[in-house]
């Protein structure tokens, strides 16, 4: 039996612009990824928190950035 699974990496920029998001929605509708991870270094914390509730994640991980 063989499973596949999809994964997406997306260095971005623009996170918390709503075009991003929109954007974001639409690909995960193609693509269908099994694991998403968006990199970007100048959104962290509550605001980070924020965008990924907005992409209506059921689970998400923040990292904030350290130095």
């Amino acid at each position: 039996m063989i499973f596949l699974m999809n994964f997406l990496f997306w260095n971005c920029r623009g996170a918390g612009n709503r075009k991003f998001q929109r954007n974001v929605k639409e690909l995960l509708k193609e693509v269908r990824p099994a694991v998403l991870a968006l990199v970007e270094p100048r959104i962290s914390g509550n605001r980070a928190s924020r965008v990924a509730s907005k992409l209506k994640f059921a689970k998400f991980h923040v990292a904030d950035p350290v130095g």
